[in-house]
């Protein structure tokens, strides 16, 4: 679903703007389907390939 936890790199900080994005650590969604959600959401808010991978 492209939410992996374990990538690290580019990934990691990926991760880490997904958090601060959202105000605070992933683990606050705490099943799989809600992590996804906010994940698709927080992807499409922000383009992340062009913003971050520049």
């Amino acid at each position: 679903n492209g939410y992996d936890p374990a990538k690290g790199g580019e990934q990691r900080l990926v991760k880490f703007m997904f958090s601060s994005f959202f105000g605070g650590s992933t683990k606050d969604y705490a099943t799989p389907s809600k992590q996804w959600i906010a994940w698709k959401d927080f992807k499409m808010a922000t383009n992340t390939r062009n913003s971050w991978e520049r």
